[in-house]
């Protein structure tokens, strides 16, 4: 009995001269469900004002990253006096609270135009605030560069006194 059990597991285990099994029967392909119908997704809403290039634009990090704000100022006043390159400036309206400092870059208009119309203003002069402004007290202003500005074609002395004036620093 021994002998016919061993004679069966090998009869089965190399195949026993059968020919193979049919290959498996493919599988049924499982497709994907059609997606349902469903209402349109809302479109993505769009800015209504567009970015600035200027936005978009970012330094390259390197050794000068750092920006540079330039503050300006004006005060319109009239010409007290010049003498050299020493000229003073009577305050009249300001429109800063901050007051122009020692060194601080002066540009000088004089206004061009009749009274009561619209006014024109010319650049005289360009220099640099000669001593710190005090409330009450006359502004003083170093001229480096007087421009030769003629008005009508005829060349004018800008800083008599009385002269409308602006006064624009920067610093």
């Amino acid at each position: 009995m021994l002998f016919s059990l061993g004679l069966g597991f090998g009869v089965a285990a190399c195949g026993g001269g059968q020919t193979p099994p049919p290959p498996a029967s493919p599988q049924p392909e499982v497709t994907a469900a059609q997606p349902i119908a469903t209402a349109p997704a809302a479109p993505t809403p769009t800015p209504t004002a567009a970015p600035t290039a200027a936005a978009s634009i970012e330094p390259k990090p390197g050794k000068y990253t750092t920006e540079v704000v330039v503050h300006q100022a004006e005060i319109h006043g009239k010409v007290k006096s010049k003498a050299g390159k020493k000229l003073l400036i009577e305050p009249l309206v300001a429109t800063s609270q901050t007051v122009p400092q020692k060194g601080n870059r002066a540009e000088v208009f004089r206004v061009v135009g009749k009274e009561g119309a619209e006014s024109d203003w010319l650049l005289v002069a360009e220099g640099e605030v000669g001593e710190t402004w005090v409330q009450g007290k006359n502004l003083e202003v170093t001229v480096n560069d007087e421009k030769d500005a003629p008005i009508d074609g005829k060349k004018a002395f800008h800083f008599a006194p009385g002269t409308m004036v602006r006064l624009r620093w920067q610093w």
